[in-house]
């Protein structure tokens, strides 16, 4: 019984820590707060890793974004080797299946369009990046379809989520 429960969450949930024969990888990078300079008040990020796979199904094009790395500017693309770069780095894998990587990638490509004009963390969060209603931790929240309550979504509270 408990086994066909988990099934049915992770089923529900389109992610999994377990790799599937069906499933794509997804790596999930988050620093630490306090750690460095360059994400003081913590950061996450998602990026997917086999990329080829998806543009070969016709999921994926060239144009589209394959990462959630949310600011006021818009998507970024992360940084290469972050836990070489940066302390306080921590990464897991999560495994999405099709219906999950298909709503990552569109997840992606409409926060990419979000871009603060202002570039001020505390923008009009309806259009853009405001780090206290829509971060980093909402991007990620939305691309790996969690249900978070409303209010201020922190990364370590979207890492421990998708670490569980």
């Amino acid at each position: 019984m408990k086994k066909i429960i988990i099934l049915l969450l992770i089923c529900n949930t389109c992610y999994s820590i377990d790799p599937k024969v069906d499933s794509f990888p997804v790596r999930v990078t988050f620093y630490e707060p306090l750690m460095n300079k360059k994400y003081l008040p913590g950061h996450i990020e998602a990026e997917i890793l086999d990329i080829n796979k998806l543009i070969d199904l016709e999921i994926l094009s060239k144009e589209d974004d394959y990462y959630i790395n949310y600011w006021p500017s818009g998507n970024k693309k992360p940084p290469v080797n972050p836990s070489e770069k940066y302390n306080g780095v921590k990464s897991i894998i999560i495994y999405l299946n099709k219906q999950g990587i298909i709503h990552f990638v569109n997840s992606a490509n409409q926060d990419s369009k979000r871009v603060n004009k202002s570039k001020d963390i505390f923008g009009n969060w309806k259009t853009g990046y405001n780090i206290l209603i829509n971060n980093c931790a909402d991007a990620l929240a939305r691309a790996f379809n969690l249900d978070i309550n409303k209010g201020i979504t922190i990364p370590l509270y979207v890492y421990n989520i998708l670490k569980s």
